[in-house]
């Protein structure tokens, strides 16, 4: 029989309180749920979806994707009104409002005929995909 200073059945690792892992951050490595800002409610997603396609469209590529990037709709809410900067919570919910389209819209209306993969790309890669393959400007 083997006598050491651990009961059997015990572990070596030192354990935190429960309920208090992490300095009570919860489940590490998963991130926290996106909630629209705009479409957060069935009759705002209704009022936009009521809206013509090319309606859709600007709205989608000048408001909701912008918000995505961290930039504000120019003129949108009055050129006197004043408006704090983007934060990463601002921008996960936009990028929410863009989640609940693709889900009502389909991505191949959003993404593709409204511009917005487009305009990502744009982003992404100011010089065009062929200068990431070094076959061309673009």
């Amino acid at each position: 029989k083997k006598s050491g200073i651990l009961k059997s059945g015990t572990s070596s690792k030192i354990k935190g309180a429960k309920g208090k892992a992490n300095g009570g951050v919860g489940r590490r490595g998963s991130a926290p749920r996106l909630l629209p800002s705009e479409l957060n409610h069935p009759s705002s997603l209704e009022a936009f979806l009521s809206l013509s396609p090319a309606q859709q469209k600007d709205r989608t590529r000048n408001e909701l994707l912008q918000h995505c990037l961290g930039e504000r709709a120019t003129f949108h809410e009055g050129i006197a009104k004043p408006h704090t900067a983007s934060t990463t919570q601002s921008r996960g919910r936009a990028a929410a409002d863009l989640a609940v389209l693709v889900k009502h819209l389909g991505p191949i209306v959003v993404l593709k005929q409204y511009g917005v993969l487009a305009e990502m790309e744009k982003t992404l890669l100011p010089l065009g995909m062929g200068a990431v393959f070094g076959n061309g400007p673009g």
